[in-house]
């Protein structure tokens, strides 16, 4: 089961879409390859070309704030509307939640 919602902010005269992800997961066990996955399905919905991104390890992005909830900062690379590769930033937060084992990644993509 998977529902998108999507929530637009106005920063410095540019619209940027911030996007929710969810998935159901095994209740009960946090998993940070799902976690990531999440993560990454976020950050390639908002880039132009997806299959080009390049991501670091979880590790490289993401902070452990609570159980299962992870503070994501950190750059990747993918291709602009031109071909080149650009280094672009994502933030947010990927959290699994111990009741429902539902997996939200709210993530903000911007280039640098």
């Amino acid at each position: 089961m998977q529902k998108r919602t999507v929530q637009v902010l106005i920063a410095g005269g540019f619209a940027v879409a911030l996007y929710g992800v969810y998935v159901v997961a095994e209740p009960n066990i946090c998993w940070k390859g799902k976690l990531y996955e999440a993560v990454k399905e976020e950050a390639r919905a908002q880039i132009i070309s997806p299959s080009s991104a390049i991501f670091p390890d979880f590790d490289e992005v993401s902070e452990n704030t609570v159980a299962c909830m992870y503070r994501i900062d950190g750059d990747f690379e993918a291709q602009n509307g031109f071909g080149a590769m650009v280094r672009t930033h994502m933030t947010g937060y990927v959290v699994r939640t111990k009741e429902t084992g539902e997996i939200e990644a709210n993530i903000l993509v911007s280039s640098r």
